[in-house]
């Protein structure tokens, strides 16, 4: 048997001292009064780990049912409502939504900042005098490959070899 996952203690502890700050002082950052005996940090940490394996197993148990094995966001939400903390399933669908759109925009935003880094890099070749990036790839295909020369098999080994500027050439000329 696998020894049993222990949550980080640094994470638990600054959970539960932020969250009894925010009981005891009405939301204010005291934080340095608040001590946190050893044996209650323990405390916190097994009793979310049994928590955490819990709701993990009852999860499952409803994949299974369904017939699928990839548990989802729903079977933990279900699985927190066939435990009787169905209290918390709207709060945590909330949440969740809110998660959901922020990891969209965020990936919105990577996609216009790669846009705009292509277009930056295609004004700069432009200024130089080469042809955009995306045109040279379009040529490059057009003539048969991705910028190397065509193969030819050696006689005496049968392998093939490239011929010169190649792409190993190309890569020694950029290393110097």
């Amino acid at each position: 048997m696998e020894p049993e996952a222990e949550l980080p203690k640094i994470h638990v502890k600054r959970i539960v001292k932020s969250k009894l700050s925010e009981l005891l002082d009405g939301g204010d950052d005291n934080k340095k009064s608040l001590a946190l005996n050893k044996d209650a940090l323990l405390a916190f940490s097994e009793s979310a780990r049994v928590f955490i394996w819990y709701v993990t197993s009852t999860a499952n148990d409803i994949c299974r049912e369904a017939k699928r094995q990839t548990v989802g966001a729903d079977d933990v939400l279900r699985a927190l409502d066939d435990l009787d903390f169905g209290d918390f399933v709207p709060q945590l669908r909330e949440v969740l939504e809110d998660f959901k759109k922020d990891a969209k925009e965020k990936s919105r935003k990577k996609q216009e900042q790669l846009k705009k880094r292509k277009v930056d890099r295609d004004e700069d070749q432009a200024d130089k005098g080469e042809a955009p990036e995306s045109e040279q790839k379009k040529k490059k295909l057009s003539e048969g490959g991705e910028g190397s020369a065509p193969q030819e098999a050696d006689p005496a080994t049968g392998a093939e070899e490239e011929e010169e500027g190649g792409e190993d050439e190309q890569m020694d000329a950029e290393e110097t």
